[in-house]
Formats: structure tokens, sequence, C-alpha cells
């Protein structure tokens, strides 16, 4: 399956200029709608000319910064570094999208594209930054790698970030992966910070797709992190594994996490840790999720094999759930961690996830032992969870914190003693002086 520049960038003339001789790290600022794919690394960087910043030709520098001015819309497609070879293994690493405007095509830190077999594409360290009036109304990644047969596709390392505007994205991924047949897609190390703004659609930390058999598709260690901004129906993947329902292929997504708080409004949408999807030999293990703030409200939540819960003071005060779930939550096997920003008596209880109303459940039994960084010893409620609701009750205070130690009668007895002997032994010695 090849896929080439010609495909990517229709009607655009190709001349490329790789791999060899070195170039300078380029900036690039659209101003208006230039009618034409901008990248990075465009040969042509003279502010006005007809081709500023044109995909149509290209080096191979890395390190590149494009913005999108505010108030200019496109549907123009937008790299930070777009590389392709048919000779050799690409790298694009470092590169930078900043989204001040409207932007309605796709847009990406950075894409290494290789376009014969055996050669290796790699996406390093590349970002995409949403804030002031951005808008993104399409796909979006902060580093993207595509491989074809009998090769590797690596993202790593890669962010998008979303300071303020909207986003509203068929999908976001901070690291994405594709490769053909026989051929290994790992997005690794990728994140997705979200800060302020407004977010809809499908967002994916790390993701990784093959569409041929003997393939393996990686994703892992990938981190969603939501401390502010208001997400209204989004899909949340730490990380996405894919095989495209080609049988024979490994799929894994382990070790990705989603954490919620600050002052992030979460509703609607919802909550996948590490999901591996596909007829292959599929893994998810090891994937967190970590909630901080109350009154968050999905749909569903599937995929974690842990789940934190650090309740805030005024939820325990309210007694109100940390997480709500309108369909489904699968927590079997779950491992849960509990930990309090105020004190609680023995016999109170903590609601953390309440799937009770109607076509709500809990799925599943979490572990029997519940974790307390604190010191607290916590039970499962099973009248709870046999309503759908997952609930834990205080059965153990933490011990008390440690004072300066008061001498005893039995210390001030045993340092007589040793005065008395040391003593004695020392008039001793003077006497065969």
């Amino acid at each position: 399956m090849k896929r080439t520049f010609s495909t990517l960038f229709a009607g655009a003339a190709l001349a490329l200029c790789l791999h060899a001789g070195a170039w300078a790290a380029q900036t690039i600022s659209i101003s208006a709608d230039f009618g034409y794919d901008v990248c990075g690394n465009a040969t042509d960087t003279t502010t006005g000319s007809p081709a500023y910043g044109d995909c149509s030709s290209l080096n191979a520098q890395s390190g590149n910064t494009v913005t999108l001015e505010t108030g200019v819309s496109t549907f123009s497609r937008i790299f930070g570094q777009y590389d392709e070879s048919a000779a050799s293994s690409t790298t694009v690493t470092g590169n930078q999208v900043s989204i001040l405007g409207a932007a309605r095509g796709q847009v990406t830190g950075g894409f290494a594209n290789g376009t014969a077999g055996s050669l290796n594409a790699t996406a390093t360290s590349n970002r995409v930054t949403v804030s002031g009036a951005g808008r993104i109304r399409s796909e979006f990644h902060g580093g993207k790698a595509w491989a074809q047969d009998d090769s590797i596709a690596k993202a790593a390392g890669n962010t998008l970030l979303i300071q303020n505007g909207s986003v509203n994205t068929g999908l976001g991924a901070g690291g994405y992966a594709q490769c053909g047949n026989n051929c290994t897609a790992e997005a690794s190390g990728n994140t997705i910070s979200i800060t302020g703004g407004t977010v809809t659609g499908f967002i994916q930390a790390g993701r990784a797709d093959t569409d041929r058999s003997g393939a393996t598709a990686i994703a892992s260690n990938n981190k969603v992190l939501i401390t502010g901004g208001t997400l209204s129906n989004a899909q949340i993947f730490g990380g996405f594994a894919d095989d495209s329902a080609i049988a024979g292929a490994a799929v894994s997504a382990n070790d990705n996490t989603v954490e919620i708080g600050g002052t992030a409004s979460v509703s609607g949408g919802s909550l996948y840790g590490g999901n591996a999807n596909g007829t292959g030999a599929l893994t998810s293990t090891g994937n967190t999720l970590k909630l901080g703030i109350g009154g968050v409200s999905v749909n569903d939540v599937r995929d974690f094999q842990s789940m934190s819960f650090s309740v805030p003071a005024a939820t325990l005060a309210a007694g109100t759930p940390m997480l709500g779930v309108a369909y489904e939550a699968d927590i079997d096997g779950v491992a849960i961690s509990v930990e309090l920003a105020a004190s609680v008596k023995i016999g109170d209880e903590i609601l953390l996830i309440d799937a009770a109303g109607a076509g709500g459940s809990l799925s599943g039994t979490p572990a029997p032992t519940v974790t307390s960084p604190q010191g607290y010893k916590f039970e499962i409620d099973a009248a709870a969870l046999a309503s759908n609701q997952l609930a834990v009750k205080c059965i153990g205070l933490p011990p008390p914190s440690s004072a300066t130690a008061v001498p005893t009668l039995s210390d001030w007895a045993l340092a007589l003693l040793a005065l008395l002997l040391f003593g004695g032994a020392a008039a001793g010695a003077r006497r065969w002086e």
C-alpha cells in the first residue's frame, strides 16, 4: 500500500531537496489564505512571494515554526515539516505549528512519510498549539509517521497543546504512527495537554494503526492531561492501537494515562485508557485514570486497569460522586486508590463512581484491596456495587503522626546505669595510673 506526496498534495509539483546539504530552521507566518498547502520546510520563504511556504518545493530542515495568524481562515493543510523519501529513512523533529486563526484543513507539527518498503519513518518532539481565538475543524497531529511494508513508523514525544480557542475534530492525536505489511507502528510518549478552550471530537494522545497482516501496532506511555477548558462529548483516549480488522496483527495499548483535574469541565463523551482494537492478539495493561476533581460526567469508561481518585474537600462535604457514568463503566479487576483532601471518620463512605441512573451499569468487580497513600483503610461497599455505584467505606484511620519522643522512666534508668558503669571504669583506670 503506497502513499506518495502526490496523493497528499494533488496537483502540486514535486521538487524535493531531501537529505542533501544543511538549512537553517525556518519561520513561516500565514497572514492570508494562500490557497495552497503550507510547510515550514518550504524552499521559498520570501515574504510576499507567490510560493511563500508552498509545500511543492521542500528542504529537509527540522525545527521549523509555522503560525496561522489571528483572523485568518484557511482550508489549506499546514505542516511544520513534511518530509518524504523513496531512497532513505526519514525523520522530522522539533517542529511547531501555532494556530491563532481558523484551520479547516489538516494540521500537523511534523509528518515523516516513508514512500518505499524497508524505509523507516520517525516523527519526534513536534508540537501543535491552539491558543487565543484559534479554531481547529479537521484532523490535527503533533507528529505523524507513515511507513510502508517491512519497516518501522514511530511517533514519539509529540504534543498537542490546547490553551484556548475551539477544537472540533475527527481526530486529534499527540503522536500518530501508521504502517503497512510486516511492519511496526509505534506511538509512545506522546501528550495531549488541555488547559483551556472548548473541545469536541476524538482526541488520542497516542495512536498506532496497521492495515496489513504480520504487523504490530503499539500505543504505550501516552498521556492526556486535562487541567482546564470545557470538553463536551469528547472521546478521550490515552492510547489507541488498531489493526484495521486484519487477522494476525499484534496490537497493544499499555501504560497510558488519562488525568483530569484543575478547573476542567468534562461532560458527555467517553474515557478510554488503552484501547487495543482488532481481530489479532490484543493487549491492554497498565493503563490509569487519575481524577482530581468531582463532577466529571461521561457516557462510558473503558480500558483502565487502575483508577486513582484524589477527592477534593468540597466533594467529600457534599457527598457527590467523583465520576458520573450514563451507560457503562468497566471496573473489572481495576485497582482503586483513594486520597483525601479532608479527613473522614470510621464508617464514612465516599462515592467514587455513580452509574445508578436509568441505562447505567458497572461491569465487573474491582480489585478487593483499596490503597491509600495517606494510610486510611477502605473497603468496597458491596451493597452500593450491586446498585451500580462504586463507593468505599472507611474502616481504619491513618496512624498518628510521629511526635518528638519523650524519654520514659526506663530510658532514664538505662542512662543512669551507663553513667555509673562508665564512671566506675574511669575511676579504676585512674587507680592504675
